[in-house]
């Protein structure tokens, strides 16, 4: 029988008393997904594994100022990794590659024998505008903007996620959707 996992505190507190262990043993636990989250942020690979490196840098940096009382340790970690992703395609002056909630307008599936060839065709093609659209955004609008109506986050939950203010949250939500409704008035595929 192995031994228990130490818990999430446990990992913090061994760190701030200079445990590089504990840093492998919260490596171990969490990098799959924050690399995952850095993928999905930034659509690059060599990128994520950038801001893994520095998300556990952060970690055990400043693991003697984790206070549990604010938040989980993996919410604290997700938050310096979107922090590190919105700061990397800042400089790289991308755009969230978020958009891959909405149809790529590939080929259509074979599988999917439901509905017209021509309905399919236009939904692609109304899909490709709003992605076209949203791709021309600031990336903290477009990210914010995404998360409120493909992932059906409320404004709280938003600003907890991204460790941005409430209000700011709201503010760039409603710019993002003025500035889109602006830029698909227009574009005739809407």
């Amino acid at each position: 029988m192995s031994a228990p996992q130490p818990s999430e505190l446990e990992l913090i507190q061994q760190m701030s008393a200079g445990d590089q262990s504990a840093l492998r043993s919260l490596y171990d636990r969490y990098a799959a997904a924050v690399f995952s989250l850095a993928c999905q942020l930034t659509g690059n690979q060599r990128d994520a594994e950038e801001i893994v490196q520095d998300v556990f840098t952060a970690v055990w940096k400043n693991s003697s100022g984790f206070d549990s009382s604010r938040s989980a340790l993996f919410t604290w970690m997700t938050s310096i990794a979107r922090h590190k992703a919105i700061d990397r395609l800042r400089h790289n002056d991308r755009r969230l590659p978020a958009l891959r909630f909405l149809p790529d307008g590939g080929e259509p599936d074979a599988s999917d024998p439901g509905g017209n060839p021509r309905d399919r065709l236009l939904d692609r093609e109304q899909a490709r505008t709003v992605r076209d659209c949203l791709s021309e955004l600031p990336a903290d609008q477009a990210q914010a903007l995404l998360m409120a109506f493909f992932e059906n986050m409320t404004h709280r939950e938003i600003a907890e996620r991204t460790g941005t203010p409430l209000g700011t949250v709201k503010s760039r939500i409603r710019v993002a959707l003025l500035a889109l409704r602006d830029r698909l008035k227009g574009r005739a595929a809407i």
